[in-house]
């Protein structure tokens, strides 16, 4: 089986940073509860095979090391093992590819193959954000809310919402809506809410569609 091309997001405040892999995909938000999704390419039949994978990265060449960093993580064409993709996600993330540093982030902040570290995660989503990614932008920003490895800060969070939505990244509208309806960070806008949900919902994000 190939890894879905991105995963579900899942909400900080219930899944406990449980981002990108989990079971509660579709549980109802808690109010302002930020998401965070991952960001995995999928590996399809097209791509090379395993092998040439593990070829490619031992040669250096970072988009192999971050395709078979995906199939440790995914188990795919081998066992899941977190701990194995981490190093390889590094490597990418070195070379400044954005999905690497996204994606070793996420790993810091569920401490799945390595040590937990929200602050390393944090760091690790501001290079992915400042190289493009706007689900690193969207992690950076759920980490600001929750004042994890960062001082917290609404406002700053809504920024980075608001960039990485403007790219029309659905978890980013989502929380940015949040973010509206309570007023945090913002000024409370109902109506921008509702525009944000919807932008979220058309963007593939069920959460979002019944708000």
């Amino acid at each position: 089986m190939s890894p879905s091309p991105y995963a579900s997001a899942l909400m900080l405040g219930i899944c406990a940073l449980a981002v990108g892999l989990g079971g509660c995909a579709t549980s109802k938000p808690a109010a302002a509860a930020p998401s965070a999704v991952h960001d995995a390419t999928a590996v399809t039949p097209a791509q090379p095979t395993f092998v040439d994978r593990e070829k490619a990265c031992a040669a250096g060449d970072k988009e192999g090391c971050y395709q078979l960093g995906v199939s440790y993580w995914e188990g795919v064409g081998v066992e899941k093992d977190d701990s194995r993709a981490a190093p390889l996600f590094e490597k990418a993330c070195d070379g400044d590819d954005a999905r690497g540093c996204t994606n070793l982030g996420i790993l810091y902040v569920q401490g799945s193959g390595v040590t937990r570290d929200d602050g390393h995660a944090a760091l690790l989503f501001d290079k992915a954000c400042t190289l493009g990614a706007s689900r690193g932008c969207t992690n950076l920003g759920a980490l600001y809310a929750q004042g994890r490895g960062v001082t917290q800060d609404d406002s700053r969070a809504a920024k980075i919402f608001e960039q990485s939505c403007a790219t029309g990244e659905a978890g980013a509208c989502f929380n940015l809506g949040l973010f509206y309806e309570k007023g945090r960070g913002v000024t409370a806008d109902p109506k921008r809410a509702v525009e944000l949900f919807q932008k979220a919902c058309e963007g593939g994000m069920d959460q979002a569609c019944n708000r």
